[in-house]
């Protein structure tokens, strides 16, 4: 549909390289191809839209480690034909993320015994309850009692674990001071939990003929019948690495990366595309888009989803501010929020926001305990700070 416009071409499996300011051309290649290579397209066009982001998998990399050539090494995709193959009697799965989630569940579904199955586990993390979100109008109140009604980050996720939004392996162990927003189901945890062989001995450091080394010890595996799958996280960041002046609107340019809206990639893009159809400068625009910024706030942690959410929070006040905002976010279905996706519909939301719960009020509630310092173990706004004394001195 775009390109049937004759007004937008998009480009796959590209690299942006950068522009020639000269001859106004930008300039794009393949994104296999090695570097020194010659292959490269010039394009000339009144507005670029790239992406930045930090987000590989398995299949998308080399191994993140040395793996002796003996070792049945795979990333995640080859699961099934290995599993298909009968090859082996023993796997290991390296990395417990939602990658690493899914392919225990995928083995344990296709009748491979939790006793063939080791799980290497760097540092614990938060699993998010699918269960929980169906009811995603239902989710307000939890999100309302977790992040108003507490005194610390590690409090709110607590209170969320009650509350059957959150989930974790093992809850005897302290709380996970990781969260990437990995999404699975009661019943996908349950499953999780039943592999008794769990290695809890650090990040391996290399992959040796017959054993793993990790950072606190080893763990030993027959070569022959044992395949080793890499779910292994490589960038430290949640998902984008976002300077503290970073801008989303240039002259002449979009870049998508940064998210405005909650673990939500489409409805933050649809946001920005809102936007430039809205708003006539990029200064009104780029002030309408709060996000996690600076790269000692971007790892993937609790506090970081409490960030987002805020930042979130703010955009959404920003938008309403514009006109046709309310009703672009209300009758998107890039929102989960929106009601076309909900049980009632607009009647249950109203209701929810200012019935007797007055959830309408989480926002003000919200602002007001972060910008208070009222988590013990949060002492900034997540680079809002930088953006506001931006636009103070403009």
């Amino acid at each position: 549909r775009f390109d049937a416009t004759g007004r937008v071409r998009c480009f796959f499996g590209v690299q942006y390289e950068g522009l020639d300011e000269e001859r106004g051309v930008h300039t794009i290649v393949p994104a296999w191809q090695r570097p020194g290579g010659d292959e490269s397209l010039g394009v000339r066009c009144g507005k670029l839209v790239t992406v930045a982001n930090a987000i590989t998998v398995p299949s998308m990399r080399e191994p993140l480690v040395h793996v002796d050539e003996s070792v049945h090494f795979v990333p995640v995709n080859e699961v099934p034909s290995s599993v298909e193959s009968g090859k082996y009697k023993n796997y290991v799965v390296i990395g417990n993320g939602k990658t690493g989630a899914d392919a225990i569940v995928y083995l344990l579904e296709h009748e491979i015994p939790q006793s063939r199955i080791t799980w290497v586990i760097s540092r614990d993390v938060w699993y998010m309850m699918r269960d929980a979100l169906q009811d995603f109008i239902g989710t307000f109140e939890i999100f309302d009692r977790g992040m108003c009604r507490t005194n610390s980050v590690e409090e709110c996720f607590l209170s969320f674990e009650t509350d059957g939004l959150m989930g974790r392996l093992d809850p005897s162990l302290p709380p996970p001071r990781i969260f990437k927003s990995p999404v699975v189901s009661r019943e996908e945890l349950d499953r999780m939990r039943s592999v008794e062989t769990v290695v809890r001995e650090g990040r391996v450091t290399s992959v040796q003929k017959g054993t793993v080394v990790l950072d606190r010890g080893s763990l030993d595996f027959s070569t022959g019948d044992t395949l080793l799958v890499d779910c292994m996280m490589e960038h430290e960041s949640a998902f984008v690495d976002i300077s503290d002046d970073f801008t989303i609107f240039e002259p002449g340019r979009i870049t998508l990366g940064p998210l405005t809206s909650y673990y939500n990639p489409s409805g933050s893009a649809a946001r920005v595309a809102f936007l430039e159809c809205a708003l006539d400068d990029d200064d009104s625009k780029n002030g309408c888009c709060y996000f996690v910024r600076g790269k000692q706030y971007s790892r993937p942690t609790p506090e970081y989803m409490v960030g987002m959410t805020y930042m979130e929070a703010k955009s959404i006040e920003a938008l309403m501010k514009v006109e046709g905002g309310g009703k672009f976010y209300l009758n998107s279905r890039t929102f989960s929020e929106s009601p076309q996706h909900h049980t009632f519909g607009m009647i249950r939301l109203l209701w929810s926001m200012y019935g007797p719960k007055k959830l309408a009020g989480f926002s003000e509630r919200f602002f007001r305990k972060i910008e208070s310092k009222g988590y013990s173990d949060v002492d900034h706004c997540w680079g809002i700070e930088t953006l506001i004394s931006q636009e103070v001195e403009t």
